[in-house]
């Protein structure tokens, strides 16, 4: 996604262990002018964006908590229920895809530092989060429930909540506080089920799905493995039954709560990200972390100072959170 504005670069993590590769990354980055001066001008064009996204998010936030549910901003095409429109672009059945789902045994990030990490490679770890966010469930809050009741008794009234739309638990706590506005966030830039939902066109042909990582120019072959991840990822995403906290008899309505946000919040960014038709209820607040005033105006602590000042000259690495180093292969390092 960076990568198409020319101020960022692309390599494999295979890549990571081929010296020639690496050096030419970095001598790029450290001395090619134009590399140099693209990267600036997106990093401007992010700085000098019309609205910031966190004057976004808030303003969205607030209007959202004052009038709730907008019906006239609700897509007409989730209301259809006798013929339905999907646009698939690609429809493909293999006898290999029983194959492949055999080797779907391991939900351990570990291996994704030497393994490709492709479709079915990738849905055991994506089941392995779906299988911890499920324990966060209404028993857990139930023997906690104390804890809501003093919530409700400091404030009455909440004007709304938020939550991401994974994080099913959050939907028992607006339920039991009885806040009418939920706000859903996802972390990633598009949800395709979120979207669905909503009513929000989905676009396998160039857009990717939860186990890919193509981008917006795709194969034929590329544009049906995506087509397979989005219809896998709605199978194996589903919504849990649970039942009321305050009342056991009754069903928890989850789905229905999407159905009545006035707003969607995706972590996107309108001049990075690929372009897409987008319904008025998504709002892209990509970036409402990054603080350029606070970054310019504060040094690194001292323990990092003392790292950093070893050497006249220093190239950060980050891989994320999730995917620990520990476990990188010693080729790599």
């Amino acid at each position: 996604m960076l990568s198409r504005h020319n101020g960022s670069i692309e390599i494999s993590k295979f890549d990571l262990s081929n010296y020639h590769i690496l050096r030419s990354t970095l001598e790029t980055i450290l001395y090619d002018e134009s590399f140099t001066q693209n990267a600036q001008r997106l990093a401007h064009r992010l700085e000098r964006q019309p609205v910031k996204p966190r004057h976004l998010l808030v303003s969205h936030a607030e209007f959202a908590a004052q009038f709730g549910e907008i019906a006239s901003m609700d897509s007409h095409l989730r209301r259809m229920t006798f013929i339905e429109y999907f646009l698939i672009d690609v429809i493909f059945t293999t006898p290999e895809i029983v194959a492949d789902m055999q080797k779907m045994q391991s939900g351990d990030f570990s291996r994704f530092w030497s393994e490709e990490g492709g479709l079915f490679d990738t849905i055991p770890s994506f089941l392995a989060i779906i299988d911890l966010l499920d324990k966060l469930n209404p028993l857990d809050l139930k023997n906690n429930v104390d804890i809501l009741d003093k919530l409700q008794a400091t404030r009455p009234k909440f004007d709304a909540i938020t939550f991401e739309t994974y994080m099913f638990v959050g939907r028992v706590v607006q339920d039991y506080l009885g806040i009418e506005v939920y706000l859903p966030v996802v972390s990633i830039t598009h949800d395709t089920k979120t979207s669905v939902l909503l009513g929000e066109p989905i676009m396998p042909s160039y857009l990717s799905g939860y186990f890919t990582n193509f981008g917006n120019v795709m194969t034929f072959k590329e544009r049906t493995i995506n087509t397979m991840s989005y219809v896998l990822g709605n199978y194996y995403l589903q919504y849990p039954k649970w039942k009321k906290l305050q009342d056991p008899t009754q069903d928890l309505s989850i789905k229905g709560n999407y159905y009545q946000s006035p707003y969607l919040f995706i972590n996107s960014n309108p001049y990075i990200d690929f372009p897409r038709p987008m319904i008025p209820k998504t709002i892209q607040v990509g970036g409402i972390t990054v603080d350029v005033a606070y970054l310019k105006s504060h040094k690194v602590d001292h323990e990092w100072n003392g790292i950093l000042d070893r050497r006249p000259h220093n190239v950060l690495i980050s891989f994320g959170s999730l995917f620990h180093s520990m476990y990188m292969p010693d080729h790599y390092k």
